[in-house]
């Protein structure tokens, strides 16, 4: 199965995937999250925010000499129902509202 990759984060919701290769041309560690900065050879693009969390179950592929992902075999990428996607938003919604307020406990992410 192939993953949809993007090539910018321009509605906010997509976290940076790196993928860095070695001098063979091998992938030999992989970096995510929007503040990353890679110093390093590979490929970079941007991904959904419940495949980035999944990362470990995916691997990179070249078609053509442009990089792909797509899932290990044997590995299934749980897609979050819309109910899922909304508890989240309303989570994350609650934890930025006590931030503004100024109240103790939130959580960093």
């Amino acid at each position: 199965m192939d993953i949809k990759i993007y090539d910018n984060n321009d509605t906010g919701n997509r976290i940076k995937v790196f993928f860095a290769v070695n001098d063979q041309n091998i992938v030999d560690s992989v970096t995510v999250g929007n503040s990353a900065v890679p110093m390093r050879k590979g490929f970079q693009f941007y991904v959904d925010d419940y495949i980035a969390s999944q990362i470990d179950k995916t691997e990179l592929a070249l078609t053509g000499g442009y990089p792909s992902l797509v899932v290990r075999e044997g590995e299934e990428i749980e897609i979050p129902t819309e109910e899922q996607e909304k508890q989240k938003e309303i989570e994350e919604l609650e934890r930025k509202l006590k931030e503004l307020r100024g109240e103790e406990d939130v959580p960093n992410e």
